[in-house]
């Protein structure tokens, strides 16, 4: 019997569909830990409903466990209805579940436990609960009926944590519309952010930044090649220039390797600048995404995102200086902005050619 088998649900039919990393991370952790673990993705297997409920109830495993954030929520509470009767114990964890799993435990009575926060540090912990005496207390950072919540910190090295167990799924199977090469992979290089723009939710990284140290990071890419061949990676970090020197280590590690992967990370515009773009480009970096949010001053200063249009306007042209793509976010809806605000901010970056 599989001790945890981890599921996505059925979906992805857009142009993006990339590895579900929170997922594999838990399962590094489980297995880690000496248990039996497996990963079933229904949206790159293209499964339905029903084909879903099929497989995971051939695997019957002691815990079925699901990830949740927001634009999921449908979905995940069809999974919670869906694959109950294959499982001995249901948990659920990610943002979903640290932003309202007492609200979420107390309507879903086929759920046992949530996990609030990163659960690399939970999962094996709450397996060894789950199947052993359950009037004990549970572990620190899992919510359950009848028990009092412990949090649990978060963990501060970063480099102590396993790679994601990224064998258990298969990376020809997603997609990326910026890709330029395949197959696409997922990375995340650090966690938090110190920045206090008023729209982001850290209820799971925080606010305090915490980085793989530069050989973690460059051991992971070499590991992902190694497994997938050369390729493409989407870095998750919030913000990837939080530690300009640890970007410059990588960078330079990247080129002296002459590691044939590509990626695209996420940077405020503030932090970037034409030297640094110019060392990304060689070590592979082919698009930077930035908020840009607003071209409206008096907007950005509401969202408290501490950036100017100037530095949008300067980090876009070295952007493009250095042959490097853009992905630019922007905000629609923000109080006090008209039609004509919005459409100012269409309008620039169009300008700048994104």
């Amino acid at each position: 019997m599989t001790d945890l088998l981890l599921v996505r649900p059925p979906g992805g039919r857009g142009p993006t569909l990339l590895p579900p990393l929170g997922l594999l991370y838990v399962a590094a952790a489980a297995r880690d830990a000496g248990y039996r673990v497996g990963v079933v993705d229904a949206a790159a297997e293209g499964l339905t409903w029903d084909e879903l409920r099929r497989r995971c109830a051939q695997v019957s495993p002691a815990v079925l466990g699901l990830g949740g954030y927001a634009p999921l929520l449908t979905e995940t509470l069809e999974s919670i209805q869906t694959l109950r009767g294959t499982c001995d114990s249901m948990v659920v964890g990610g943002p979903l579940a640290s932003f309202g799993a007492a609200a979420l435990l107390d309507e879903y009575r086929a759920v046992d436990a949530m996990i609030v926060g990163e659960a690399e540090t939970t999962i094996g912990p709450l397996l060894a609960w789950l199947h052993g005496d359950r009037s004990s207390a549970t572990p620190r950072g899992v919510i359950a009926r009848g028990h009092e919540y412990r949090p649990r910190t978060r963990t501060r090295e970063l480099d102590t944590l396993p790679m994601p167990a990224r064998d258990l799924v298969d990376t020809h199977a997603y997609r990326y519309p910026l890709a330029t090469c395949k197959p696409v992979s997922t990375l995340i290089t650090g966690r938090g952010c110190p920045h206090r723009c008023i729209f982001c939710d850290k209820t799971v990284g925080g606010s305090t930044p915490r980085l793989h140290s530069v050989g973690r990071v460059l051991a992971e890419m070499e590991e992902i090649v190694a497994r997938s061949g050369p390729g493409y990676a989407v870095l998750f970090d919030d913000d990837f220039l939080i530690d300009r020197q640890r970007v410059v280590g990588v960078c330079e590690g990247l080129i002296e390797r002459r590691l044939p992967l590509q990626w695209k990370c996420e940077a405020r515009v503030d932090g970037l600048d034409a030297e640094l773009l110019r060392l990304m480009r060689r070590a592979g970096c082919t698009t930077v995404a930035m908020g840009v949010e607003s071209v409206s001053a008096d907007s950005l200063m509401w969202l408290q995102k501490g950036t100017t249009p100037e530095q949008v306007r300067t980090a876009m042209g070295a952007c493009r200086d250095a042959g490097i793509d853009i992905l630019a976010y922007a905000l629609v809806g923000i109080p006090g902005e008209t039609p004509a605000d919005v459409a100012a901010t269409v309008d620039f970056c169009r300008g700048q050619g994104v």
